[in-house]
């Protein structure tokens, strides 16, 4: 072999040599993203909110719907908090999706992930109004105070 065969033989492997080190950063990086998109999957949203199941009585004395999730008290610097959610406020949807009990909020937010921008229909003294709330990472699951009475 002479001396101009073995220099390209030796650039060949040379460049063979950081192709396949680029190819493994790349995969690196992809293994990196899906991971982090695993991670971000994996941590629920949370919109800080306590919600009454049974809301009718309260919201027809309101002149309200007969249907969606009644908020009943806020978290402390949450989600619905920081979006200007207030209680008393009728939750009727989230994106689009129908809200006709407070069970039904819970199982939608938690198909969102931390991060995650939801537009919450509300009803707010008489008035639909649209709010955009980013949900924030929480353990914390929306909760619920079942039947309440009005009276008291």
């Amino acid at each position: 072999m002479n001396k101009k065969a073995r220099e390209q033989a030796v650039q060949a492997a040379q460049l063979r040599s950081a192709l396949a080190d680029q190819v493994m950063r790349q995969r690196e990086r992809d293994d990196a993203i899906r991971a982090w998109q695993e991670k971000k999957a994996q941590q629920p949203g949370w919109l800080g909110v306590g919600l009454l199941e049974d809301s009718r009585d309260v919201a027809k004395r309101f002149g309200g719907p007969k249907t969606g999730a009644m908020v009943s008290g806020l978290s402390e610097g949450g989600a619905a908090a920081r979006a200007g959610i207030d209680t008393l406020d009728i939750i009727l949807a989230v994106g689009g999706t129908t809200v006709d009990k407070a069970s039904d909020l819970a199982a939608i937010i938690a198909q969102h992930s931390a991060g995650d921008e939801v537009v919450l229909t509300i009803f707010r003294y008489r008035e639909l109004q649209e709010e955009q709330v980013t949900l924030h990472l929480g353990a914390h699951p929306t909760w619920v105070q079942e039947n309440p009475r009005p009276n008291e």
